[in-house]
């Protein structure tokens, strides 16, 4: 058993979402937010910060061909605007 990245990300695809590996990106990066997203409510703080690792993780999966660059940069707009939104209430 091949335990590489890219076989991981076939293997979701192939046996969740019908061949789609961009459904399985999207998928392993809604697991890993979900991750993150709990350890930073059990160290009570904000939610917002969860969105942070999703930038380099998109721009990942972006590079190895498994997420479109439309969506990638959509997602980093998205993650840094939070993340910038909930800055701002701290700074004030």
């Amino acid at each position: 058993m091949d335990l590489s990245f890219p076989s991981i990300v076939d293997f979701v695809a192939s046996y969740f979402f019908g061949g789609s590996s961009t459904l399985a990106g999207l998928a392993l990066l809604v697991a890993a937010w979900a991750v993150c997203l709990v350890l930073l409510m059990n160290m009570k703080a904000s939610p917002a910060y969860s969105v942070m690792p999703m930038i380099p993780l998109a721009i990942f999966f972006s590079a190895y061909g498994i997420l479109n660059e439309t969506i990638m940069i959509l997602i980093v707009l998205v993650s840094a605007a939070l993340v910038a939104n909930e800055l701002k209430k701290v700074v004030s």
